[in-house]
Parts: structure tokens; C-alpha cells; sequence
């Protein structure tokens, strides 16, 4: 029997971190230019944010875990100080 792993997405760019999972993830799979319209389309208020975020996971399902963990090797968490 197969066992399936299952990853957890929490959406913090520019919240916790400056870096952006999506763009980078889209470099390592191959329906990438995909997973960028969603996310450039949310962040202009095109498509609504969830149904953007949702169709984005759909689009890396069944991605090997190793190139979800390279995607993530860039990621920094920061925090962020107000004045």
C-alpha cells in the first residue's frame, strides 16, 4: 500500500518573510508559469486570494517532497519592527 505524505501550506510572504515560495516552487515544476499567473493575479485582486491559493496547491500535488523542501532552502523568517 502506498502511504501519502502530507504537507501543511501556510501563505507568510510579506508577513513572516520576504520570500516568495510560490515564485520559487514555480521554477522547479513543470506547470511553473501556471502556479506565477495565479499568483500575480491574486496579488492584484484579478481572482479572489483563496480560490488563487487553492488552484495553486492543486497544481503541485504529487510534486516529490524534495522539491518542495529545495523551494523552501531560500527561506528566511524575519522579524518585523514597527516605528
Amino acid at each position: 500500500m502506498l502511504k501519502m505524505e502530507k504537507i501543511a501550506f501556510i501563505d507568510v510572504e510579506g508577513t513572516l518573510t520576504d520570500f516568495e515560495f510560490w515564485n520559487e516552487i514555480a521554477n522547479y515544476v513543470e506547470r511553473g508559469y501556471e502556479i506565477r499567473e495565479l499568483l500575480y493575479k491574486g496579488l492584484r485582486g484579478e481572482i479572489d486570494w483563496f480560490e488563487g491559493f487553492m488552484k495553486r496547491v492543486e497544481l503541485i500535488k504529487g510534486v516529490d517532497k524534495k522539491l518542495i523542501l529545495k523551494a523552501t532552502q531560500k527561506l528566511e523568517f524575519h522579524l518585523k519592527r514597527e516605528n
